[in-house]
């Protein structure tokens, strides 16, 4: 039954799993979040209203100068998620998102330093761990392909690095010690490793902010992912 249990409610099911309700409720109890904008489908014309769902997109968008992620209102693992940086990137995602689903969220594009997860059973954090994206470590001798060959060898080959592969220049030699992530989503799923937060100072702070967002949504067993930027966000 994926992600229910007695524990919680029904009703914070259902917030929980619309990214747009969570975004919302988070905001009206004054919990910092990624706002997650919400736009239906044109299909559902007795909600959209006259002026249809395109303008209200593309006012969003460039508010946002293009810099935007699109993604469905439910779903996880970083499924249906696209990474927007022009009219024409955008124009794709949303035809593909509404080709299949009846609303989709935008957000704005965020330059994320780390991403945790903080796993709350009735507002007490029981896990904090960091979400580490899978990277290649420069040495100043070997290719971008030829790091990559000896991370994932034999059956470890991933799909993250099959992608890689075929966007940019594999025969580039990476500079010492510069680090080259592999993906652009902390979803574990696209093959982001844990790793356990031991700061008490971080572990506390996340726990902190965690509890608000579960309290905001009353929902009593959840997991809470927060981002922290590279402009200290």
């Amino acid at each position: 039954f994926g992600y229910n249990f007695e524990i919680n409610s029904s009703t914070a099911l259902l917030v929980a799993n619309d990214k747009s309700a969570t975004s919302d409720l988070l905001s009206i109890n004054d919990v910092s979040n990624v706002e997650h904008k919400l736009f239906l489908n044109p299909s559902l014309s007795h909600y959209v209203g006259q002026n249809g769902t395109w303008i209200n997109i593309i006012n969003y968008a460039k508010k946002r100068d293009y810099q935007l992620v699109a993604k469905a209102t439910s779903g996880t693992g970083g499924n249906n998620v696209f990474k927007i940086h022009s009219a024409n990137e955008l124009e794709k995602a949303v035809h593909k998102l509404f080709s299949k689903n009846r609303s989709l969220c935008l957000s704005p594009l965020y330059s994320i330093k780390n991403e945790y997860r903080i796993v709350v059973l009735e507002e007490k954090a029981e896990l904090v761990y960091k979400k580490q994206i899978p990277h290649i470590v420069g040495n100043g001798k070997n290719t971008i392909l030829e790091l990559l060959l000896e991370k994932f060898k034999d059956s470890e080959v991933s799909n993250a690095m099959i992608d890689f592969a075929t966007q940019f220049d594999t025969s580039v030699i990476l500079p010492q010690n510069e680090k080259l992530l592999l993906n652009w989503q902390h979803n574990l799923g696209k093959g982001a490793k844990p790793e356990l937060i031991e700061t008490e100072h971080l572990k506390n702070k996340l726990a902190n902010l965690a509890k608000k967002a579960t309290q905001a949504i009353q929902i009593n067993f959840a997991s809470v992912d927060i981002i922290e930027t590279n402009d200290n966000q």
